[in-house]
Formats: C-alpha cells, sequence, structure tokens
C-alpha cells in the first residue's frame, strides 16, 4: 500500500484529527483517509475529449469585426 506523509500540520488540526478518530473509533490514519475518500468519490466523472468537443462553442465563420469585438471583451466587467 501506498503512503502519504503529512508535514507541518497544525497542533490543533492534529488534536481535532484525533479526536474524531477516537469518537469514530478509527486509527488516526483512517480517520485522516475518510474525508479524502469521500471528496475523491464525490467528484463527477471527468468528460472525454468526444464529449468536450461536443459541447465546444463553434464561433461564427468567418470571424467578424463584430465577433472579434465580443470575444476580445468577453468575460470581463
Amino acid at each position: 500500500m501506498a503512503a502519504l506523509l503529512s508535514k507541518d500540520l497544525p497542533k490543533t488540526l492534529h488534536e481535532e484529527l484525533k479526536r474524531r478518530a477516537a469518537r469514530n473509533h478509527r486509527s488516526l490514519t483512517k480517520e485522516a483517509l475518510a474525508p479524502l475518500e469521500t471528496a475523491l468519490r464525490d467528484q463527477p466523472e471527468r468528460p472525454t475529449l468526444e464529449e468536450l468537443d461536443r459541447m465546444r462553442v463553434r464561433p461564427e465563420k468567418p470571424f467578424t469585426d463584430a465577433f472579434l469585438r465580443r470575444a476580445k471583451t468577453w468575460g470581463r466587467s
């Protein structure tokens, strides 16, 4: 099994982790892994390249001055 080393863990975080481990009847390691497993399990599947291509916005062709102006300012406030 792979190992993960946590360095410079703040004392307060370490103490809270120990308390949670005791409450949940788990080792310190298993308590630290639980939120990591949950976070990774709850992530949605990443789309494939084909799905990304289907979602891609196709620009107007040929590029017009109006399109280029909108593209340059898109997302800016």
